[in-house]
């Protein structure tokens, strides 16, 4: 189904911070994280309040020397949902799922991809996410993220 026929409510969760409702894709939000810590973004439809899909953000997979990066991620509703008791190498993999599936969305898509979602031209139409992280002041004893 595509992006634009859907609507998404998109929710963030961290073992530091618990579950936090983004309410808006335009604003940052500051999560409080754990240095070995996943950020799961999951999608709902709002409509139904079903689960669309995950995504998987292993925070020790951003590189610590940068103040911010940011993640192409492809969407995969069908993909299995990960527990919190997931291994780290379980939510790695299905991370770089994710990247792979938007590398191959985004180098097919005749669409520009400027905005925080692109949908590819391909007859499946995939969904791309970009999430951009940056770092707050680590002084304190867990990291701040704003993800948007």
């Amino acid at each position: 189904q595509a992006l634009d026929a859907l609507d998404l409510i998109p929710r963030l969760h961290t073992a530091a911070q618990g579950t936090v409702k983004c309410e808006s894709w335009d604003k940052p939000i500051v999560l409080q994280l754990y240095s070995d810590d996943v950020i799961t973004i999951s999608l709902q439809i709002a409509d139904t309040g079903s689960d669309y899909a995950q995504l998987y953000v292993p925070w020790s997979l951003v590189p610590g020397t940068l103040p911010e990066v940011v993640f192409e991620l492809g969407l995969d509703p069908s993909a299995p949902r990960l527990s919190e008791s997931a291994s780290l190498q379980a939510f790695q993999a299905a991370f770089k799922h994710a990247q792979l599936l938007a590398e191959r969305s985004t180098s097919s898509s005749s669409k520009a991809s400027g905005s925080w979602w692109s949908e590819s031209a391909g007859k499946d139409k995939d969904i791309v996410i970009k999430v951009r992280l940056c770092r707050a002041d680590s002084s304190t004893s867990y990291d701040d993220l704003y993800a948007s």
